[in-house]
């Protein structure tokens, strides 16, 4: 059978600048403007593009499990400089698969049979070899047909990719979808161009079932609570098997939710570019791993309703959110707005910490720089959510529109929450909106514009097992504060540690018994404060009229393997 071999065109929606020490990290830049070259009619340049073209391939994601006709991207034919009469191209469907593709997913699985003969003993980890096919031609709706550039133009009308999954087969995980041209170049011969889709087909997520089997745990809608997890050490699929089960202490009826609203996705960095004084946004390896495959990451937890945003932190260059220039902002801005909507994620989370300001030959910190950049971070991502950590210098004059140019930094965010979080202290409660503050040893002063009930008071550290005694003064901590008249404004609950699986170290069990059972603290109907009766009379946490069992759900048999091995859900890459 004949094999089409094609020349990749390198879209210019977004480049990729991998840097010289071994691809550490991948910084995401803003348009590049000239058009690749990749084939000529005469002497101008031309490509066959589409919208959702990035990295020098487009990728498609589908789920499995509607029959509707979706409109995925839209094709069009661009010069590098105006036609000087009116340019037509036809534009077919391939049907046979490319040596690219079929090269793309033998490499693909040739990293899948190393990660399992080098977890034999793991194997409830291994991975399924990945099944690629042609993308069949009757479930194509739309996508062929004339392209045309009139004279004196650049760019063609577009013709919609519309693609239906009804009766697509189940049996693949990959389909590639190639169109083509054919054009006449300088020389006189007729050649073809090409643009080539990977078509990524999953089955939605299942429901959240819980551990005895039975009933659904759906997303806890009584509490607001927020994971961090850094994707150098595990998938972010950990952030959706985790549960709590709340049980009447004296009928025994119990209910099930799911837990982690928001799921906050790290390492992404402010870098700097010294030759055009650029800030850039710098996503490390295991980030951008995480998010070109989406669908096997991120989708399932967006399937139960989780916002999934990336947390954007200080990268030790010496700029950061509170020294860049309105011109560097702009760039800024418009670099998260690229790697937001092309990825399909909810959000983004500011954390300015480890910035390294006051480097030598770096502008110095001023208090609107960080203001002006939330602003235009809403401005234009006006339906994404946009949350901020307060803590230290970075958000201290935020209290002050006059310092912050005008700007009311709490109308332009969807919540905040301190980040004092360390294992080293007990839980800091922190009261922005209080004169008195006997529950925390820092005090930070209230966003301008944000009312008390959209800020996290409660940041809960991950402690090891040998901090046991600063866990429990937590506890009773959180279990005062609570029954204070008055003085809880809000369900939000931050575990602002990253999160881990069962390890085995000084944080064995600690994901459930040290740390997401810290919600039965702060739940108005859950632990109270007592005395044993009998000798020695000691002081200790009861339960109250509920109690709050932390555990996996039962789905995938997540708590199965959470329990029968060692870092379940680690990378898999």
């Amino acid at each position: 059978m004949k094999k089409i071999f094609i020349i990749y065109i390198l879209f210019p929606l977004l480049i990729l600048a991998v840097g010289m020490s071994a691809c550490t990290e991948d910084t995401i830049l803003a348009d590049a403007g000239k058009l690749p070259d990749e084939t000529t009619m005469g002497s101008i340049g031309s490509t066959l593009r589409s919208n959702s073209s990035f990295s020098g391939k487009a990728v498609i994601e589908l789920t499995n499990d509607s029959e509707d006709e979706i409109v995925v991207d839209e094709i069009f034919y661009q010069l590098s400089r105006p036609a000087t009469s009116d340019v037509k191209v036809t534009v077919k469907l391939e049907t046979e698969m490319s040596m690219e593709f079929e090269a793309e997913i033998k490499a693909d699985n040739a990293k899948i049979e190393a990660f399992n003969e080098s977890m034999v003993a793991a194997h409830w980890r291994q991975k399924p070899l990945l099944k690629s096919a042609v993308f069949p031609k009757g479930n194509v709706i739309s996508g062929e047909g004339v392209l045309t550039i009139p004279a004196g133009k650049e760019k063609s009308s577009s013709i919609k990719l519309t693609l239906s999954t009804h009766n697509l087969p189940a049996y693949y995980d990959a389909y590639e979808l190639l169109f083509a041209i054919e054009q006449t170049n300088a020389d006189g011969e007729t050649e073809k161009q090409y643009l080539r889709y990977r078509v990524n087909v999953r089955q939605k997520a299942g429901e959240i079932i819980s551990v005895d089997g039975g009933d659904i745990a759906t997303l806890d809608t009584r509490f607001l609570s927020v994971f961090y997890l850094n994707t150098s050490t595990y998938q972010p699929i950990l952030a959706d098997i985790f549960i709590y089960v709340r049980t009447n202490t004296e009928t025994r009826e119990a209910e099930a939710y799911s837990m982690g609203n928001i799921v906050n996705l790290r390492i992404a960095t402010v870098g700097y570019d010294k030759e055009s004084g650029r800030a850039l946004l710098v996503l490390n390896n295991d980030l951008r791993y995480v998010l070109e495959n989406a669908a096997t990451y991120i989708r399932p937890l967006q399937d139960h309703e989780r916002k999934v945003c990336l947390c954007i932190e200080g990268g030790g260059k010496g700029l950061g959110f509170c020294n860049m220039n309105d011109a560097q902002i702009a760039d800024f801005t418009k670099q998260i707005k690229d790697v937001i909507e092309f990825y399909q994620l909810d959000g983004v989370n500011l954390w300015d910490e480890g910035s390294g300001y006051n480097k030598s030959g770096m502008p110095p910190v001023n208090t609107t720089s960080y203001p002006k950049l939330i602003k235009s971070l809403r401005d234009a991502m006006p339906g994404k959510m946009l949350t901020l950590v307060d803590k230290d210098e970075p958000t201290a004059s935020f209290y002050d529109p006059a310092l912050c140019e005008g700007i009311e930094v709490g109308k332009y965010i969807d919540y905040a929450w301190h980040g004092y979080v360390s294992e080293e202290e007990e839980v800091q409660i922190i009261e922005p909106w209080e004169t008195e503050h006997p529950y925390s040893d820092y005090t930070r002063k209230p966003i301008a514009g944000l009312t008390a009930e959209r800020y996290g008071s409660v940041n809960m550290p991950l402690y090891p097992k040998s901090a046991e005694g600063i866990l429990n003064a937590s506890k009773k901590k959180a279990i005062m504060w609570k029954k204070e008249e008055n003085r809880k404004k809000n369900n939000i609950i931050v575990f602002g540690s990253d999160m881990i699986s069962n390890e085995q170290n000084e944080y064995e069990y600690r994901m459930e018994n040290g740390y997401l059972s810290f919600i039965g603290a702060i739940a108005e109907d859950g632990l109270k404060w007592g005395k044993n009766p009998r000798p020695p009379f000691m002081e200790r946490e009861e339960n109250g009229e509920y109690s709050y069992g932390i555990s996996e759900t039962a789905t995938d048999e997540h708590r199965q393997k959470f329990h029968s091995g060692y870092r379940y859900l680690a990378k898999d890459w």
